[in-house]
């Protein structure tokens, strides 16, 4: 099995220090699995570093691109996409993902994921993520639209290179660094759920991440709404979930989390 990751690290020292975690997560993987590994590093030349020897597993290939800029967590991605096409690689691929600079994988994540799509046949995966991960193991599949909505992230959701080619591009709208921060993976999981023959969410935590902080939730707020609004007539569930936004949003307001000119989407 082949996996594309595509990352993206605005580089100063902690967050190089992070991505070299992630990239230590590959040298000892199993033969049979193979990475082709995109990283787009950000303010490239301020703080930057070598990065080419950290990996020593012959399975593993790092694919490094440099801006001098930093730009849109979006716009960043689909700047990814656009190189990964020209070079073959998504076509090449079986599953991609977009693996945030600062998480980590389980030693067994990769060989405990190709058991599970033996088994389970996906063409789109995601679970939750910890500060202490598990070791994924043999679940039962409780995916849902409202699941997909809370718990799919980049860290976490992987597309089969069929449905990743039918999603194309990241709406740059939407997303950290965008006029409407957030929501950019929601809609990248959602555009891939409507087009999967079968998601696949494992409800344990498998990616290692730190956990997000409930305070910043109203700071992406204008985003996920944004998101919800986009797909809300293309299914029952999304229209519940879009209306659900839209009463948090009123919580927000009334609270003061938010100010009005914060709710409305921006366009």
């Amino acid at each position: 099995m082949k996996f594309l990751l595509l990352t993206t690290c605005v580089c100063d020292p902690d967050n190089l220090n992070d991505l070299e975690r992630l990239l230590k997560c590959f040298d000892s993987v199993s033969d049979g699995i193979m990475f082709e590994h995109v990283v787009l590093l950000q303010n490239s030349g301020k703080n930057d570093r070598d990065l080419i020897d950290v990996i020593g597993n012959a399975n593993y290939n790092l694919n490094l691109m440099r801006i001098n800029s930093v730009i849109s967590l979006a716009e960043a991605r689909n700047k990814m996409i656009s190189f990964s096409n020209e070079k073959n690689l998504v076509s090449e691929s079986d599953f991609i993902s977009f693996p945030d600079d600062d998480c980590w994988f389980p030693s067994l994540y990769w060989d405990r994921f190709l058991d599970l799509f033996i088994k389970n046949k996906f063409d789109l995966f995601y679970s939750k993520y910890s500060p202490e991960p598990v070791i994924l193991s043999e679940s039962s599949n409780t995916h849902n639209v409202s699941k997909l909505i809370r718990e799919s992230s980049s860290i976490t959701t992987f597309y089969s290179s069929d449905v990743f080619t039918k999603i194309g591009l990241f709406d740059e709208n939407f997303g950290v660094g965008a006029k409407n921060n957030g929501g950019e993976d929601t809609d990248f999981a959602i555009r891939g759920a409507l087009i999967a023959k079968l998601s696949y969410f494992s409800n344990n935590a498998l990616v290692g991440h730190k956990s997000p902080l409930a305070e910043n939730k109203p700071l992406y707020f204008r985003g996920a709404l944004g998101v919800l609004s986009k797909h809300k007539f293309k299914g029952s569930s999304l229209f519940f979930n879009y209306l659900r936004k839209l009463l948090i949003g009123g919580v927000y307001l009334a609270t003061g989390k938010l100010t009005f000119s914060e709710f409305k989407i921006a366009k």
